[in-house]
């Protein structure tokens, strides 16, 4: 009997998506392949942040160790992290 796939969710396969393509970013683009990537990159990081807001992909991406929004209220990355990283149950 075949066994079934487990259904991913959405901010599962986009943070999946955006943890893949974050290592191949990192230097500049020399060739178009490169270059699509690095769009990709940047459109996957921008539908995450409109979705999940921008303290997600904050603190998905670990910048910093506090956040503060824009009414000032601050945000410590460590438990904002293991909290949205727990909900997500991002593969790593």
């Amino acid at each position: 009997m075949p066994q079934r796939k487990k259904k991913i969710t959405l901010i599962q396969r986009l943070t999946d998506e955006l943890f893949r393509l974050r290592p191949k970013v990192m230097r500049d683009p020399r060739t178009k392949a490169e270059l699509l990537v690095r769009a990709r990159y940047h459109r996957v990081e921008d539908i995450i942040r409109k979705r999940y807001g921008s303290i997600y992909i904050q603190t998905v991406l670990n910048v910093g160790d506090i956040i503060v929004d824009e009414k000032g209220n601050e945000y410590d990355m460590f438990q904002l992290q293991r909290e949205w990283i727990s909900k997500a149950k991002v593969r790593g």
